[in-house]
């Protein structure tokens, strides 16, 4: 028969400052009866659970570190020193090892970025090597129609598609006004209204709301 990984173990035989004793009194503090109901309240794993209980802070993630702290409440700072072993039981400090997590997670700050800029500028590369020689051609020649402009664009609606800007409504577009998505001067929720410029959502977040004015006639 498997044994529970979530099973708590007797306080009775545990030291005091042991971080296994300190969780469960962290946990209980906050308002959550067992273990069990704590892993899922921060939504992390037994194995993660376990870590913490162990007091191996230096291997989980610093993001799920402040999750916790979080959820208990505390600083993630505090959290980490009273969860870490003592000097004496590993020989190191736990502020070196909040300082490790910390670099850590910049540097997996800084690669995410590096990765979503080279992606960026593979989505609009054909628009930066173009424009320079369309912005001449149209020097020479006024009126060069503005579709070889608006196709030099299409890269880069693709990348805003796949990587999950929604535009909120179109140019033209009648809609009814919502001061949550809309922008607009003395307008009221329901009113008929009329975009000017488009607006943006990421990953269901508002970034930029759409500019409308109240339809005409109405």
């Amino acid at each position: 028969m498997s044994s529970n990984p979530f099973t708590e173990h007797s306080p009775s035989t545990q030291q005091q400052n042991d971080p296994a004793t300190v969780l469960k009194a962290l946990y209980r503090q906050a308002g959550y009866a067992s273990l069990t109901e704590f892993g899922r309240a921060c939504t992390i794993g037994w194995r993660t659970l376990r870590k913490l209980r162990e007091g191996q802070i230096g291997q989980i993630r610093l993001e799920t570190i402040q999750r916790v702290a979080r959820i208990l409440d505390l600083p993630t700072e505090r959290l980490v020193a009273d969860l870490s072993l003592t000097d004496t039981q590993t020989g190191s400090d736990w502020r070196l090892e909040y300082q490790r997590l910390r670099v850590q997670l910049d540097e997996q700050r800084s690669e995410l970025k590096e990765e979503w800029d080279r992606a960026f500028y593979r989505a609009v590369e054909p628009l930066l090597l173009q424009i320079p020689t369309v912005r001449a051609a149209a020097t020479r020649n006024p009126d060069l129609p503005a579709t070889v402009v608006l196709d030099l664009l299409l890269p880069l609606e693709e990348f805003l598609r796949e990587s999950n800007f929604i535009p909120i409504g179109q140019p033209g577009e009648q809609t009814a006004y919502d001061p949550q998505l809309h922008q607009g001067s003395g307008l009221k929720a329901g009113e008929p209204v009329r975009v000017r410029t488009v607006g943006y959502l990421y990953g269901g977040r508002l970034l930029t709301r759409a500019r409308v004015t109240a339809e005409m006639g109405t």
